[in-house]
């Protein structure tokens, strides 16, 4: 069993807190490997307040780790420590005031602090109204930022200030009693407070917090119409958001531009530092046929993007039908070539005397189509091939190659090859549906 506490830190760029309240349990007990959940109600400011960020660290034998932070605003600055970032995650619910942080896979080590080597002198005597100055000697490169936190005997940590060799931040209400300077040669860091009094006598800690500025990547949208055979009542769209960060994208569907509710959207899947999100809707098949226009919106991060979905016009051409034979080796091989038909959507059948040979009888087979772009779209041409024992031939028989492309069939019709001293004819016949 392991004892984890994590502490929840407020960082206020303009604004008084005085008033602001924290509420969170004060230690939380699971097992090794299981997942942390703490949750934090906040009151005296909104989670949508830009002057406000708020954040969780930990802290274990006086030590203190930087987890994360984030401002107000759903697309707040959101900053988190490098090595924390794929154990633990930061969400917020702006209309309950509450944030919660969520540990995965916990260990006994998540019980304290893995850091750089920061040393500090272990206590400071200052008479009132005079001047506190501790200096912080650090192990990593100053450009990191090293912030400086307080806890008074029987209350709770207090965030100071930040800073790195390109900027730093306070807490508004100490900002000018303490002041951070940096000696980037010694790599030291020192906190100094001016008129010093009683109420601020405190435990201070200095703490490295390894962060990043987390990279919001707009999500790709792909839609998927329809996930159903034409005999079903009902047809399923479904719009997939790839590559996206942080997350958070919601989903949502119109009909002709007004509002549907029978969505489903599921939980996005975190992999290599992207998220990817899908949602689906189902509709009547009379209307898809009817070709209404249906919208899936994708909001992240304050930006909108959308994918339409609408029955496609599909173009129906029949295909150029030429039939070639050949002889050799007492076998006959009928060439049936396919020239400029769409869509892609075909197979080839072959009879003899009107009636469809068995493949398991012949040499049978067909070529992939290829395709070709025309003034009236994409084209595609294909080609098949059967060969028959000349000896299972006579002069009366007729070979049929017939295509099928989408709703529309093809014949091409020839009789037993003219080199073997018999009539050859070639008949083309269209059957529209």
């Amino acid at each position: 069993m392991l004892s984890v506490a994590v502490l929840l830190l407020l960082a206020a760029a303009s604004c008084p807190v005085d008033s602001v309240e924290l509420l969170q349990p004060g230690s939380v007990l699971l097992q090794p490997a299981h997942t942390l959940t703490i949750s934090c109600r906040v009151s005296g400011y909104s989670l949508t307040d830009n002057s406000y960020a708020t954040g969780w660290i930990r802290q274990r034998e006086g030590k203190l780790q930087w987890i994360f932070h984030q401002w107000g605003s759903s697309s707040g600055s959101f900053r988190q420590a490098d090595a924390l970032k794929n154990k633990f995650r930061f969400s917020r619910d702006m209309s309950a005031g509450t944030v919660t942080i969520q540990g995965q896979s916990l260990q006994s080590e998540d019980s304290g602090v893995k850091c750089e080597t920061l040393t500090q002198p272990d206590s400071v005597t200052v008479q009132t109204g005079h001047t506190l100055s501790i200096t912080c000697t650090v192990s990593y490169d100053l450009g990191y930022w090293t912030a400086w936190i307080r806890q008074p005997a029987g209350k709770g940590l207090e965030w100071i200030g930040v800073k790195d060799t390109g900027s730093s931040y306070y807490k508004d209400s100490l900002k000018n009693k303490f002041s951070i300077h940096l000696d980037t040669s010694n790599k030291r860091v020192t906190l100094t407070g001016q008129n010093m009094q009683p109420g601020d006598s405190a435990v201070y800690f200095c703490a490295r917090a390894t962060v990043t500025q987390s990279v919001t990547r707009p999500p790709t949208l792909f839609s998927f119409m329809p996930c159903s055979s034409d005999s079903d009542s009902m047809v399923t769209l479904a719009c997939m958001a790839t590559g996206f960060s942080p997350s958070g994208a919601s989903f949502s569907w119109t009909r002709n531009n007004t509002a549907v509710a029978n969505s489903v959207q599921y939980p996005s899947v975190l992999k290599d530092d992207v998220y990817t999100g899908v949602s689906q809707i189902q509709i009547p098949r009379q209307e898809w046929d009817q070709r209404h226009l249906y919208t899936c919106n994708v909001e992240h991060a304050g930006v909108t993007k959308a994918v339409d979905f609408m029955k496609p016009i599909v173009f129906h051409q029949l295909p150029n039908l030429k039939m070639m034979t050949t002889e050799e080796n007492n076998e006959v091989t009928f060439s049936c070539l396919a020239n400029e038909f769409s869509p892609n959507v075909f197979d080839f059948e072959w009879l003899l005397n009107n009636v469809q040979i068995k493949q398991n009888t012949t040499k049978e087979f067909s070529t992939p189509s290829k395709s070709v772009k025309t003034a009236n779209g994409t084209m595609f041409s294909a080609a098949s091939f059967l060969t028959l024992k000349e000896e299972d031939l006579s002069s009366k028989d007729k070979v049929t190659c017939k295509i099928n492309v989408g709703k529309g069939i093809n014949e091409a019709k020839r009789m037993k090859p003219k080199n073997m001293g018999l009539n050859v004819t070639v008949a083309l016949q269209h059957f529209l549906q």
